[in-house]
């Protein structure tokens, strides 16, 4: 499982505390084993030094006067040759040290290093998961390719649909056009939500996706509701008051281009917006949805 940014930060800290206490175990353990090193080379030492004492004795003893004057008689000399011998008495070799005993050197303390290298995996695997996690979250609230392409292609079923209605204008009423063009936007918005449903999208972006299918429905509406009822509007006229209707900020007492018509072409303007209202269920809230 993913432990994330506090994860990742809550194990540091755990193996800080880890790291002091290990730390503080294996300098305790380098200790010990000097001092258990040193001790053996004390004793080694004396054992040295005892030896080399053993040895400067037999020595002595083998070249004292007794035994020169067996070696003598032995070898069949006199031994009044002695006295005109520079030879002495007995000798000792060297000065009578048993050598040197080594010390030796306890291992150096790895814990830290073990430690460092633990640390360095544990934070690895953390940002590993903590990589993995932010993508699995951008994959899931980011529409995929082809779902994104589902939804262009709703609104672009829906556009030509709505655009097909100009042929038939002469025969269709005007509640016939708006009900078509309403149709026309539920089917678009039902594709479009089972779509992003599916890659997983959230509500608030799959909403958004919502109205603006449902806004430029509504401007269509607007259009081609113009163009059934005959209001003689001009282009720049038409494409104000639908961005002003399909916002819900459509007011015929302060809008010039409603202004600029007669009463006749007012009347029936103002039909036709609120027929729009009505039939699209163009209320406060879904009004400040759209905004």
């Amino acid at each position: 499982m993913p432990i994330g940014i506090g994860g990742a930060m809550a194990l540091g800290g755990a193996q800080q505390l880890l790291g002091i206490g290990l730390n503080q175990m294996g300098n305790q353990q380098q200790m010990q084993q000097q001092q258990q090193l040193m001790q053996q080379q004390f004793q080694n030492q004396q054992h040295l030094n005892l030896q080399g004492q053993q040895i400067q004795q037999q020595n002595w003893d083998y070249t004292n006067y007794g035994n020169q004057v067996k070696h003598m008689e032995n070898a069949g000399l006199n031994v009044g040759l002695m006295y005109g011998m520079s030879g002495g008495g007995g000798q000792s070799m060297g000065s009578g040290g048993g050598g040197g005993a080594s010390g030796g050197n306890a291992p150096q303390n790895t814990n830290p290093q073990i430690l460092g290298i633990a640390q360095d995996a544990a934070l690895k695997a953390a940002q590993t998961d903590l990589v993995k996690a932010q993508a699995e979250k951008l994959r899931t609230e980011t529409p995929t390719g082809s779902n994104t392409g589902d939804v262009n292609n709703a609104l672009t079923a829906m556009n030509t649909k709505n655009a097909e209605i100009k042929n038939s204008l002469d025969s269709r009423s005007l509640e016939d056009v708006l009900e078509t063009i309403k149709q026309n936007r539920d089917k678009a918005a039902g594709d479009a939500s089972q779509s992003l449903t599916k890659a997983s999208v959230d509500a608030t972006t799959k909403q958004s996706t919502i109205n603006k299918i449902n806004a430029e429905a509504i401007n269509e509406a607007f259009k081609l509701g113009v163009m059934k009822s005959g209001i003689k509007l001009n282009e720049a006229q038409i494409n104000n008051m639908a961005e002003q209707i399909k916002i819900g900020k459509f007011n015929a007492n302060t809008n010039a281009e409603f202004q600029s018509l007669d009463r006749v072409a007012g009347n029936q303007l103002l039909e036709l917006v609120g027929k729009i209202k009505s039939m699209f269920g163009m209320n406060e809230s879904n009004i400040n949805q759209v905004k």
